[in-house]
């Protein structure tokens, strides 16, 4: 598994970034809509081109206190379903806020409830060119970290990055 967070080179249109991503052998992701497991299933199928697969991000899955609370099988449903068509992950947390309606914020990884140990388990059952990528932090020690995190908790679980 490929772990990162920042992006340092800067595209000016997307047909660079395109272009850039095929070069060093990516597959092109979409984000669809419509946000669940069989719904990006359909997709895949529908589109039936060999460069296309999935982008996960599970935090952005995570649209009610249910699917909150039982994130860590939302993941592994995720991960059963679309298997190796995953191709790239974005790593971000979430936490549910005691306001009186639903209100789900993003945080830093390892500073909300997203089931990292079971999001690390099955990456690292796919192929070592898929990325996770860090996202939605602001400050610089933000991504230091939530790399510590990261990091400290694939080393619990021997998993490399």
């Amino acid at each position: 598994m490929r772990f990162g967070g920042m992006i340092f080179r800067k595209w000016n249109t997307p047909e660079e970034w395109a272009q850039a991503a095929l070069e060093a052998g990516y597959s092109a992701v979409y984000f669809p809509v419509d946000y669940t497991a069989d719904s990006y299933l359909r997709l895949i199928e529908a589109i039936d081109r060999k460069g296309f697969a999935a982008h996960l991000d599970p935090v952005n899955v995570i649209c009610s206190p249910q699917l909150y609370h039982r994130n860590g099988e939302v993941i592994r449903e995720w991960f059963d379903k679309l298997g190796t068509q995953i191709r790239s992950c974005h790593a971000k947390d979430i936490i549910l806020g005691g306001r009186l309606t639903v209100h789900l914020d993003e945080c830093r990884p390892g500073l909300g409830a997203l089931d990292y140990e079971t999001y690390l388990k099955c990456m690292s059952k796919l192929d070592d060119r898929t990325c996770m990528m860090l996202e939605h932090m602001t400050e610089e020690i933000d991504y230091i970290e939530a790399t510590k995190y990261i990091k400290g908790l694939a080393k619990k679980l021997n998993i490399a990055l």
